[in-house]
C-alpha cells in the first residue's frame, strides 16, 4: 500500500507471502486504510507498517493477523493503529512490534494476543485483551524508548510477565475489566 486515503477492505483474506501487506510512504504521504473482517495468515510478517499510516492510520476490526510476526511497525514516524476484536498471532514469539516517537500510538480493545508485545517506542494501550505466551516468555517487553504501556482489564496466560526497561511510571496495569 502506498498513498490511499480512506481505503476500506472488507472480508480480505491473504495467505502464504513473505509479507502479507506492506505499507510505505509515497511522494504524496502515507496510507490510511481500514480492514473489517478477514485474515492475513501464513506469512512471515502479516502486516508491515513501514509508513506510519496516514492521517487516520490503520484500523482493524474482527481481523486476524497471523505470521511469524503479526504486526511490525518498522518506522520511527509517529503513527496510529487501532485494533478492535482482533487476533494477533506471532508464530515465532513476537505478536506485535511497536516503534515510533511520543505520538506513535497503538490501541487494542478486546483483542487476543499470542506472542510477545515488543514496545520499542511510542504508546501501546490495551483494554480487555487476552495475552498468551509460552511458559517463561514475556507478555510485553518495554524498551527504554517506550513512552507508555497500559494494560486495563487484561488477562495474562500464564501469570503476567512484563519486562520494563523504561521508567517505571511508563507501565500502567489496572486489572479492572472495562465495560463495553
Amino acid at each position: 500500500l502506498e498513498r490511499v486515503d480512506g481505503e476500506a477492505c472488507m472480508d480480505t483474506c491473504i495467505s502464504g507471502y513473505k509479507v502479507g501487506v506492506e505499507a510505505y510512504v509515497s511522494t504524496n504521504g502515507g496510507p490510511s486504510v481500514s480492514f473489517y473482517s478477514g485474515a492475513i495468515s501464513n506469512c512471515v510478517t502479516a502486516f508491515l507498517d513501514g509508513a506510519g499510516g496516514g492521517d487516520t492510520g490503520f484500523e482493524f476490526t474482527r481481523f486476524t493477523l497471523d505470521g511469524d510476526i503479526a504486526f511490525d511497525r518498522s518506522t520511527n514516524i509517529d503513527a496510529a493503529a487501532f485494533f478492535h476484536t482482533c487476533e494477533l498471532i506471532g508464530r515465532n514469539g513476537t505478536s506485535v512490534r511497536q516503534t515510533g516517537g511520543s505520538s506513535s500510538v497503538m490501541q487494542f480493545q478486546n483483542c487476543d494476543f499470542t506472542g510477545t508485545l515488543k514496545l520499542d517506542g511510542g504508546v501501546a494501550n490495551l483494554v480487555n485483551c487476552n495475552l498468551s505466551v509460552a511458559p517463561g516468555s514475556n507478555h510485553c517487553v518495554m524498551a527504554s524508548g517506550a513512552i507508555i504501556g497500559a494494560f486495563t482489564g487484561c488477562i495474562f496466560n500464564p501469570a503476567r510477565n512484563i519486562t520494563n526497561s523504561a521508567d517505571s511510571r511508563r507501565l500502567i496495569i489496572d486489572g479492572r475489566r472495562a465495560s463495553t
